[in-house]
């Protein structure tokens, strides 16, 4: 990483850190923190572009900045059993399983499309 993209990426991480300092404090943040993180997040996005490899658009990246700053927004989208379902925020698009027995939550990915379709509790099979 060149010197200009650490500098851009440290403006864009004190930016954050100040959006989380007003969001504990219960104050509005101010128009001008708005402002300097889109122009971050622009500063990224022509980055990503320079080195061509496939992008999130800047809607998505936006949205998961939001959610890691103000949380998910979660949604159940498929329930498997009373303690296994699908989840997914309806903001950044992320999906997750969760098990209540086990108090587990991580990432989904074909495994678990995998392993539900292998043990007969997706839905409609």
């Amino acid at each position: 990483m060149t010197k200009p993209e650490m500098l851009r990426l440290m403006r864009l991480l004190s930016a954050l850190e100040s959006l989380v300092v007003y969001r504990k404090q219960g104050e509005p943040v101010p128009v001008y923190l708005f402002d300097e993180l889109s122009k971050c997040v622009e500063l990224l996005e022509e980055e990503i572009l320079k080195v061509k490899k496939p992008r999130v658009g800047i809607s998505q990246l936006i949205n998961r900045m939001v959610c890691a700053i103000f949380r998910h927004e979660y949604v159940v989208q498929r329930v498997f059993s009373p303690t296994n379902r699908k989840v997914r925020c309806t903001r950044c698009g992320c999906e997750w399983g969760m098990n209540d027995s086990v108090r587990s939550f991580i990432p989904w990915d074909g495994e678990l499309d995998q392993l539900y379709k292998d043990t007969g509790q997706w839905p409609g099979k």
